[in-house]
C-alpha cells in the first residue's frame, strides 16, 4: 500500500505526485497510454495570471517566480479584438485581464491578418506566455521516478502498512511517446 494514490496523469496529477513524493511513496494511475494525453497538452500551454477567478489568479501570481525559473514559458502575448457592439464586452476583459486598450490601427500593426474596417475595439497584454507542457509533464514524472526509493522519509507511514514502491514509466518515456504498463496497459508511475 502506499502514502497516495493519485488518479490522472495530467498536470495536476503529476505535479501533485512529484511534490507529495518527496516526502512520502506514490502511485499515480493514468488510463491512456500517454501522459498529459488530454486537456493538460493543450489548455494548459498558457500561462496568464490574469485568468480565471480570484482564487486561480492568485494561485497563478504565486507561481510567477518558479514559471519564470523553469524554462518551460516562451514569450506569446495576447490580444482581443472586437468589432461594432463588442466595446463593452471587450471593456470588461480590458478590466478583467488589465490589457492595455488599442486603437484598431494599433491593433492591426501587431496582428496585420486583421480587417481594419471591422476592428473597432482591441486590449493587449503582454505578460501571457506558451507552456512546454510535455517537458512539464516529464519533469513531474523524472521527479517522481527518482524519489520512489525514498523509504527513510517514509518509515513511519511503512509501519503502519503503508509505503511500497510504486510501479514506474520507463525513464524517457515522454508525454508524446506514451507511458505503458505491463502487455501495453496503461502506466502506474
Amino acid at each position: 500500500m502506499d502514502d497516495f494514490l493519485i488518479i490522472g496523469g495530467g498536470i495536476a496529477g503529476t505535479s501533485a505526485g512529484a511534490r507529495l513524493a518527496q516526502f512520502c511513496t506514490v502511485t499515480l494511475l493514468e488510463a491512456e497510454t500517454a501522459l498529459g494525453y488530454h486537456a493538460s497538452g493543450r489548455s494548459a500551454a498558457l500561462y496568464e495570471p490574469n485568468y480565471g477567478p480570484a482564487a486561480i489568479r492568485a494561485l497563478s501570481h504565486a507561481s510567477a517566480d518558479e514559471f519564470h525559473a523553469s524554462g518551460l514559458l516562451t514569450p506569446r502575448g495576447m490580444l482581443f479584438v472586437g468589432k461594432a457592439g463588442d466595446e463593452d464586452t471587450l471593456a470588461r476583459h480590458i478590466a478583467e485581464f488589465e490589457l492595455e486598450p488599442l486603437s484598431p490601427a494599433e491593433a492591426t500593426r501587431l496582428l496585420p491578418v486583421l480587417d481594419p474596417d471591422r476592428v473597432t475595439c482591441a486590449g493587449h497584454h503582454e505578460a501571457a506566455w506558451d507552456v512546454d507542457t510535455d517537458l512539464m509533464i516529464q519533469r513531474y514524472a523524472r521527479a517522481l521516478r527518482q524519489h520512489r526509493p525514498r523509504r527513510a522519509a517514509c518509515q513511519e507511514a511503512a509501519r503502519s502498512g503503508l509505503g511500497q514502491d510504486p510501479a514506474v514509466v520507463p525513464d524517457g518515456a515522454s508525454a508524446q511517446q506514451g507511458a505503458h504498463g505491463p502487455a501495453g496497459h496503461p502506466a502506474a508511475l
